[in-house]
């Protein structure tokens, strides 16, 4: 680009205009061998010449990888490493084919797969595998023709027999009998006549294996669909199809329970600071509650001993080992009844009479304590006697009673303080 628009350009002796490209100037290989003379002519003749040395280098002799991924989720007998030529690479015998992505070292390298041109850091197409070693070459030419081969032998392994099951899970607050093992083939496994329905979570040992359940297929380490139960026994089959097609069955015989006939209370707890009479028995069917006439209601808490058992008290449903609402209580006997329904709908009663007891006349005293560090009451206190004498010194200017009550609900004032 000439510096004025009059000047005149001349690239190795041959005209160029400003600003526009030469005509192609060949290059030989080499140093000091490509010498571009730029000349300059001004409007006035004087001319100015500007000399450029190009440099042309050698091809390059570099026919190295620089990585090597393949897919399959497979695993090398060594890490890549550019100056290793050979690898083993082996894959389950779900891989049907893998790819290849090489990438080259030096960008000017080519790369051949298995005879097919693959451009360096892109994946070649797929290459299907044989079940066994399957050698794949990958050919890189350097810029200056030099070969470099890289093999890598892709074994894919044969299909797995493994048929067995890794866990077993059951729903249904049961248990299998054996413990599950893997070898073991047959169990038993019981729950309560309340389960209508159970899921099945079984796992394979080895990932490709599949798994039906009374016929039905299932995802290993899946729920199942709810199996409906019988009263009795119920046979559910789980059958593992290993990788190469062998078959081995496991069978759960799920026995549903009778329902219950357990009707019974484990305890039963009354608030009320009172007493139950006699101690409470599960077979004991009538108490009695004796409370103060100062407790107008009370809560009751039973517990049932079969935990699918219902109660209700007095008609209204309560939970076990929940309080009850209140009970308003009048004076005098208040019949409660707790009605035990077992599983199977059998009832059992149990009734507590709660005795409010008429409000107390005991208006008493059980001790009488004055403070001033006199002497004692004249005479000694009895809850008899109302009159008393306490002497002490001109020092005590005031004193403070202590009465203790005979009975706890009664009230006390102090010269009409209470």
């Amino acid at each position: 680009v000439a510096n004025s628009e009059k000047s005149k350009i001349t690239v190795n002796g041959k005209e160029c205009k400003s600003k526009e490209e030469s005509e192609p100037i060949p290059l030989e290989v080499g140093a000091g061998k490509n010498i571009i003379a730029v000349q300059v002519i001004a409007e006035n003749g004087d001319s100015r010449q500007y000399t450029v040395t190009v440099v042309r280098l050698a091809p390059s002799d570099d026919n190295s990888l620089k990585s090597l991924h393949l897919s399959g989720y497979g695993s090398w007998d060594r890490r890549f490493k550019p100056n290793v030529l050979n690898y083993t690479y082996t894959v389950p015998y779900r891989v049907e084919s893998i790819t290849l992505t090489p990438r080259a070292n030096h960008i000017m390298s080519k790369i051949k797969i298995n005879g097919k041109e693959c451009k360096s850091n892109k994946k070649s197409e797929l290459i299907p595998l044989q079940v066994g070693k399957n050698e794949i070459t990958i050919e890189v030419t350097a810029e200056n023709g030099d070969v470099q081969k890289y093999t890598v032998i892709v074994v894919r392994l044969a299909p797995s027999d493994d048929n067995s099951l890794k866990s077993l899970r059951l729903s249904g607050y049961g248990s299998l009998d054996p413990k599950f093992n893997p070898k073991v083939l047959n169990y038993t496994y019981s729950v309560p006549y309340a389960v209508k329905s159970i899921t099945i979570t079984p796992a394979v040992n080895y990932k490709m294996s599949k798994i039906k359940i009374n016929g039905v297929e299932c995802k290993s380490n899946w729920r199942s669909k709810p199996i409906p139960l019988q009263v009795g026994k119920n046979e559910i089959t789980i059958e593992v199809t290993a990788e190469n097609g062998d078959v081995q069955k496991y069978i759960v015989i799920v026995v549903r329970l009778d329902p219950s006939d357990d009707n019974s209370l484990k305890s039963l707890r009354l608030s009320g600071d009172g007493s139950l009479d006699p101690e409470f028995r599960p077979n004991v069917l009538n108490y009695t509650y004796k409370v103060p006439y100062a407790v107008e209601s009370i809560t009751i808490t039973p517990a049932v001993n079969f935990k699918m058992a219902k109660i209700k008290i007095n008609g209204v449903e309560c939970r076990s080992n929940w309080r009850s609402r209140p009970i308003a209580l009048k004076v005098g006997k208040n019949e409660i009844t707790i009605e035990v329904t077992a599983e199977n709908g059998d009832v059992q009663k149990y009734t507590v009479i709660v005795v409010r007891l008429d409000p107390n006349d005991d208006n008493s005293l059980r001790s009488l304590t004055p403070s001033g560090n006199g002497g004692s009451l004249d005479p000694e206190f009895n809850p008899e006697v109302f009159n008393y004498n306490y002497t002490v010194t001109n020092t005590v200017e005031s004193i403070a009673i202590i009465p203790v009550v005979n009975y706890k609900m009664s009230k006390i004032k102090i010269n009409g303080k209470e």
